[in-house]
């Protein structure tokens, strides 16, 4: 029998891949991506209702601070949607 992973684990693995194909397609250092991933994650997790898109928006937001080389700023989730 196969466990089910929970939704936290299907989170953090959402989330681990985002990261991971971040620095494959920028060629940017996955420290980097990570630390800058979670940073703009923490500031839009805990303020949005429904997270299952919420790698993809927090993806695009890390690749545009990286590509624009701008220190992200505070960000409201309708933000992180541009």
């Amino acid at each position: 029998m196969v466990a089910t992973p929970s939704p936290e684990e299907t989170e953090r693995r959402q989330h681990a891949s985002a990261i991971d194909a971040l620095c494959r397609d920028l060629g940017t250092p996955r420290e980097q991506v990570s630390t800058l991933y979670e940073s703009v994650l923490a500031q839009v997790a805990g303020r949005v209702r429904v997270k299952d898109y919420l790698s993809i928006f927090v993806s695009r937001r890390v690749k545009r601070v990286l590509r624009e080389g701008s220190a992200p700023e505070s960000c409201e989730p309708e933000d992180v949607l541009r």
